[in-house]
């Protein structure tokens, strides 16, 4: 006589003998047999877990960016526009899990602070401090959360969001100075802030901010590199930048 667990036959409809001899019926009987067990064994209540035994990627972490255009988000695509970098990889070729990362780099402390700090406020991860040239940290939620909003990152790709480009005026500077921050060039003997990107059509994207706010600015190129320049002539009179102070300065 077939002998059978009473909790397999009860998880498992079929409709003869003739089935229930089949192996692969066996093989799911296993399973649900083997998850029963399983569901029975010691549960981990995780609120009873101490905080320290937590790593601070599972304990604070957002991931969640909010709908409107804040400040800190701002800053940070800009940055991420600029001498930021959004990655994702593989470690091995036949490697199935993929892992993803944001960094950026500068050698001027205050705005790898300032990024870090922004960073924590907006997805609740402190970034590593790396021989204070650059933050960075590793999350495929992130990376999802920056690319499925934003798009491409890369130096060729990147584009200012609508989102950013239909915001306010205070956001739409928040976003300018934190790029000019990373890639202008304050050309004091000529009076004018210079950026040079091989992305034309970003730099479109911010001579159309820059429109708005009522800034003049040109785009000429491509140069002998291919690259262009995005310029605002007559900097020292623009009063909307009265109080920002590019630093470090390009030479």
């Amino acid at each position: 006589m077939l002998q059978l667990n009473s909790f397999a036959l009860r998880a498992h409809s079929f409709h003869s003998l003739k089935e229930i001899r089949e192996p692969s019926f066996f093989s799911s009987m296993k399973k649900i047999i083997n998850l029963k067990r399983l569901n029975n064994s010691k549960k981990i209540d995780i609120n009873e877990k101490k905080m320290g035994e937590l790593t601070p990627k599972r304990m604070f972490q957002k991931a969640r960016l909010p709908e409107e255009i804040i400040p800190e988000l701002a800053r940070i695509h800009a940055h991420l526009c600029g001498d930021g970098s959004v990655f994702i990889f593989k470690i091995k070729a036949k490697d199935r899990n993929f892992r993803a990362g944001i960094a950026y780099s500068n050698n001027n402390q205050r705005l790898l602070d300032d990024f870090r700090k922004d960073f924590t406020k907006l997805f609740g991860v402190k970034m590593k401090m790396n021989e204070k040239v650059d933050v960075s940290v590793k999350s495929i939620k992130i990376f999802q959360e920056l690319t499925g909003r934003f798009g491409d990152f890369g130096s060729r790709k990147w584009r200012v969001h609508n989102s950013i480009k239909n915001a306010n005026a205070t956001m739409k500077l928040e976003w300018l100075k934190a790029f000019f921050e990373d890639e202008a060039y304050d050309e004091k003997r000529y009076n004018r802030l210079r950026i040079k990107s091989m992305n034309l059509i970003g730099l479109r994207d911010a001579k159309e901010m820059l429109d708005s706010l009522g800034i003049f600015s040109s785009i000429t190129g491509p140069n002998c590199d291919l690259s262009y320049y995005l310029t605002i002539p007559q900097w020292g009179s623009v009063e909307l930048f009265n109080e920002f102070v590019k630093e470090p300065a390009r030479k």
